[in-house]
């Protein structure tokens, strides 16, 4: 991804905001555009089947008042009262006092497919854009989206 492509991407991530006019920011895409190279990857659903971004709902303290799981983690919160079930995959915690406003935050994934096989590769993280920028990307990229394509960006230094 050249700079340009970089920068209208980080302008499309820094406006979001969720339904619910709650604040959203995608840590991990702040977190590519410091890395020396950002690579999009479109790819179809297999690629990612076994990558999990993890979205947390934190008050402005960084406080976590709520996160998504991984699938090996929905076992553990099963039968707790002391979350709440948002999703099959997220869940609240209701009985923290929350200080000032509240955002939803995603974080990087790890690659281990290009981090253990990419000579020099360091530092490497990956995000998922919002479907706003996975359009732009899509259409930067002149991909067909006549079937199911999804972008995800992988940066490293």
């Amino acid at each position: 991804m050249d700079d340009d492509i970089s920068a209208r991407i980080r302008d499309v991530e820094k406006k979001v905001k969720t339904k619910c006019n709650c604040v959203y920011r995608n840590a991990a895409y702040d977190m590519a555009m410091s890395k020396r190279h950002r690579i999009c990857v479109y790819y179809d659903g297999g690629f990612m089947l076994q990558k999990h971004p993890i979205v947390k709902l934190e008050d402005m303290n960084g406080q976590v008042l709520g996160t998504s799981l991984l699938p090996e983690e929905i076992g553990s919160y099963k039968g707790r009262e002391d979350v709440l079930w948002v999703s099959d995959d997220f869940v609240v915690f209701p009985y923290l006092d929350v200080e000032g406003d509240e955002a939803f935050i995603l974080y990087p994934f790890d690659i281990p497919e290009i981090r253990d096989n990419v000579p020099d590769c360091n530092d490497l993280c990956g995000t998922s854009p919002t479907l706003s920028s996975d359009s732009m990307l899509k259409e930067w990229g002149r991909i067909d989206t006549s079937q199911p394509i999804f972008t995800a960006i992988v940066a490293f230094d």
